[in-house]
Parts: structure tokens; C-alpha cells; sequence
């Protein structure tokens, strides 16, 4: 596949998996999983349906890993795969263990349509038999994707290679997650996703960044959720939405380290040239990068730089003449990206 993994950078799954159907068991942090078998239905038969645990993480192009085990072999039953480009419970790709009578698979799962025809299940292609699954045997796999390109890995070993058919290409960006199928017992761990992102973009300076800075969980998880979405953006063809997304981040940071600092935050707004007295959430963002300044939150250097967020931020709203008519460049992307950097460093 045409890329390198300098490309690649890792999203964080802890804390965002919620189960869909299926018996699943979760360690708390969301690092281990097992399925075991699906539960029943109202009316007391089991249910011979795909379970499938699911991530809150959507992902366009990237990799997904993780270990992999089987307890038992169950012919026409044992499927244990990735999941990505997940859209509804019924619609997805897939690629693993198991699956169609192979030792390893790559798949889709569909809802009917008049265009797609009536068949649920696919398998693209396979290598290997199912009786070569080992019970109680942990297994590395990993599944490459991008564009119409599928490429799954048993260790550094490629094992199935694909090219989707064209009318694929609008299934992402979708969910990660994992799947399995039947009346049989699996087991999943140390699951990690990467999202593919251009050598040109940002995304690989925001690797790092700690929002453990935001003290406050909701905005915290607000300022999380954010990232998510930024980390997938080409700041080069998405401008606005990348210096938007910034700002959103930053503003997450600044109201947190200003709540924090409540009473000396509201004297330093009441004695600015146009004085602020209400509440600190309804402050303007660059009320709010002022008064972090004149409080030592954040540095001169980084307020200085930081004349493309408050401006942007400022244009949020749909109604301002402003947002409708201006863009901002590739170049005053990076430029909000770096001043969000510093700024998180300063309140560190």
C-alpha cells in the first residue's frame, strides 16, 4: 500500500468503545474484550447475527491492530475481525479471523438495497482454511485501508490484499470497532488505530498534545472529541474547519484555567478599556486570550501569534457577514495550530 508509517498517527481508544449486540465483557479502560456469544432473544433462541463492539473514533483512512484469540473452532461460525468503516449495524467492512470457511478474511456487511441487491454478507477475498485456526492462541493482526485499498496482516506478513469495488468508495469515513459472529467464545486486546494523514498536514505536531491541562471532564471530553476530528483533517484543504476546530480547543483550555481562577479572572476583564462583567462562559474568546494573558497564563509570545484565532473564532457564527465571505489560507491554518500548541505549553 502507497504509504510509509510516518503517515500514520495513532488515535486514542481508551474510554471509547459501547458494545451494539452481543455478549460483550470490557475492561474498564477499554483495553480487553470478550465476546462471549449472543445473548438471547425474547424468545428464547439463540441468535445467529453479528455481535459488534464499537468505538466512538471514526477513522477515513488508517490502520487498526490488535491480538486476537479464538477458544474453540465452530465451522461455519467462528469470525473474530476488525472493524472499520462502520456506518450502521448492518453496513461495515471487516477483516480477521475466520470468516466464509477461511483462516483469514476480508468481508463486508450490508443493509439490502436496490443498488447493492439482497445479499447481507460478502467476502472479498480469503487465504486459508478454518480448520488452520489455532484455539486459545493469540493472534496479530492488523488491517491497512485506504481508499479502495484493503490490505490485512497476520504479524509483518500481508495475507489478503483487496481492491473494493468502486461503489465502496463512499463508505468513510466510519467507526472502528470488532466483530464477531456466532455461538463460540473470543477474545480481543490491545486494539490501536491509526488515522493516515498527509506529510504536508498537521496532524502529526498534535500527537502529543496534553489536554490533561484542561482539568474540568466536560470540557476535557469536548476538547477531546475535537482533536478527534482534527487529527483526520488536511489543513491544506480544509482551512477553515482546521483554525475553527483550533479555536474550539483553545477556548476549551482557556475557560477551564479562567474558572479556575474565577475571582481574579472577573477583576482583570472589569478593569480591561471596555470593561466585562458577565460570566466567564459567555465571554468572547479573545476576552478570554486577553485576560489569560494579564493574568500570566499564557505568554506575550504566544498572544502575539495568536491575532488568527481570535479573529476566526469570532466569525464562528453563520449569521456573521464575515464567515460567509472569507476563507482562511493554508498557511494561517498551520499558524492557529502552532499558537493552540503553545498555548496549551504556557498553561502547563
Amino acid at each position: 500500500m502507497g504509504w510509509d508509517d510516518s503517515e500514520l498517527v495513532e488515535v486514542p481508544l481508551e474510554n471509547t468503545w459501547h458494545h451494539i449486540d452481543g455478549d460483550w465483557d470490557l475492561t474498564p479502560d477499554g483495553t480487553q474484550f470478550s465476546f462471549r456469544g449472543h445473548q438471547e432473544d425474547s424468545g428464547g433462541e439463540n441468535r445467529s447475527r453479528d455481535a459488534l463492539c464499537v468505538s466512538d473514533v471514526r477513522i477515513a483512512d488508517g490502520m487498526l491492530q490488535a491480538q486476537v484469540m479464538v477458544e474453540e473452532v465452530v465451522p461455519r461460525g467462528t469470525c473474530a475481525q476488525l472493524m472499520f468503516r462502520y456506518q450502521e449495524p448492518q453496513t461495515y467492512l471487516m477483516a480477521g479471523l475466520g470468516g466464509w470457511e477461511y483462516e483469514f478474511s476480508v468481508g463486508e456487511s450490508r443493509a439490502p438495497s436496490p443498488t447493492l441487491g439482497n445479499t447481507r454478507w460478502r467476502a472479498f477475498q480469503g487465504y486459508g482454511s478454518i480448520s488452520q485456526i489455532k484455539p486459545n492462541q493469540w493472534y496479530d493482526i492488523a488491517v491497512r485501508f485506504r481508499d479502495r485499498q484493503v490490505d490485512l496482516y497476520h504479524g509483518k506478513v500481508p495475507v489478503v490484499e483487496v481492491n473494493l469495488p468502486r461503489e465502496y468508495t463512499h463508505w468513510k469515513p466510519g467507526n472502528v470497532g470488532l466483530m464477531g459472529f456466532g455461538l463460540w467464545k473470543a477474545r480481543f486486546r490491545n486494539v490501536r488505530a491509526w488515522q493516515l494523514v498527509a506529510k504536508t498536514d498537521i496532524s502529526p505536531r498534535l500527537q502529543q498534545l496534553d489536554l490533561k491541562v484542561v482539568r474540568d471532564p466536560k470540557l476535557r471530553a469536548v476538547a477531546q472529541k475535537d482533536l478527534y476530528e482534527l487529527r483526520s483533517i488536511d489543513s491544506t484543504a480544509a482551512p477553515k474547519a482546521t483554525v475553527l476546530l483550533c479555536g474550539s480547543i483553545a477556548e476549551s483550555a482557556l475557560l477551564d484555567y479562567l474558572a479556575r481562577n474565577e475571582a481574579k479572572a472577573k477583576a482583570a476583564a472589569a478593569g480591561l478599556p471596555q470593561p466585562v462583567t458577565s460570566a466567564i462562559k459567555r465571554w468572547r474568546f479573545e476576552t478570554m486570550i486577553e485576560v489569560a494573558r494579564l493574568l500570566g497564563g499564557i505568554g506575550n509570545q504566544t498572544y502575539a501569534t495568536s491575532h488568527v484565532l481570535r479573529n476566526w473564532r469570532n466569525w464562528v457564527h453563520p449569521g456573521r457577514p464575515e464567515a460567509q465571505t472569507l476563507e482562511p489560507t493554508p498557511v494561517q491554518a498551520v499558524t492557529a495550530a502552532e499558537c493552540m500548541l503553545a498555548l496549551f505549553a504556557d498553561l502547563k
